[in-house]
């Protein structure tokens, strides 16, 4: 069983990663200029409809773009460039 003076180290690294993670996803976040720029980069693939899909669908594809660009090795980026 941990000591107290564990235990009260532990939650504290425990609310310092939490607010490492709260500080990256605040970082992803997009603003109101960024969301009309993937507007309009979303209209060159999915068409017209980018323009009046709701903002919550343009800042989910855009965290599901960022999710499968971390996912992808370095690697696997230079090959598809190439």
């Amino acid at each position: 069983m941990a000591t107290y003076q564990e235990q009260i180290e532990k939650a504290k690294l425990a609310k310092e990663a939490k607010a490492k993670v709260d500080a990256e996803r605040a970082a992803m976040e997009l603003t109101p200029e960024q969301v009309k720029n993937w507007r309009e980069a979303l209209a060159l693939t999915i068409g017209p409809y980018a323009h009046v899909m709701h903002e919550e669908y343009v800042r989910a594809l855009h965290a599901a773009f960022r999710e499968r660009l971390k996912a992808a090795s370095p690697s696997d980026i230079e090959e598809k460039h190439r």
